[in-house]
């Protein structure tokens, strides 16, 4: 019974718009007012969003946003660290930026022919993949 009730307490949530953290949705409002909200889960104090036309994001505890995937659109400008803006600008200028994934070291970003970039925390390019 014990193992039942853990496994339980670590299940996806579903939540509404409303009862994402307050930055979440402010980030949604500012980056993707258009695009519309479809579901969101909560689990292990993290939340996933999916909007509608597919975009996913990983928001923290606080609603702060760890990854955006837009798949094959690309993801909001105001959404990048501007020096990473500029350095996929200059030196992919026909590219666009699809996922972008953060955390405490470095970003992640991937374009839309499938390269990977790596930055690391202050948006300075450290290397491809």
């Amino acid at each position: 019974m014990g193992v039942m009730a853990l496994a339980f307490v670590s299940c996806d949530r579903p939540l509404t718009f409303e009862k994402l953290p307050q930055q979440a949705q402010q980030f949604i409002n500012q980056n993707f007012k258009d695009v519309g909200f479809l579901s969101a889960m909560k689990d292990d104090g993290k939340y996933d969003v999916v909007l509608k036309d597919g975009t996913e994001i990983e928001f923290t505890r606080k609603g702060e946003w760890e990854k955006v995937d837009c798949h094959l659109t690309e993801i909001p400008a105001a959404v990048i660290p501007p020096t990473i803006l500029a350095y996929v600008q200059a030196q992919f200028p026909t590219n666009f930026i699809v996922k972008i994934d953060k955390d405490f070291r470095e970003y992640d970003v991937e374009l839309n022919n499938n390269i990977d970039l790596k930055f690391d925390k202050n948006g300075n390019f450290m290397y491809a993949d």
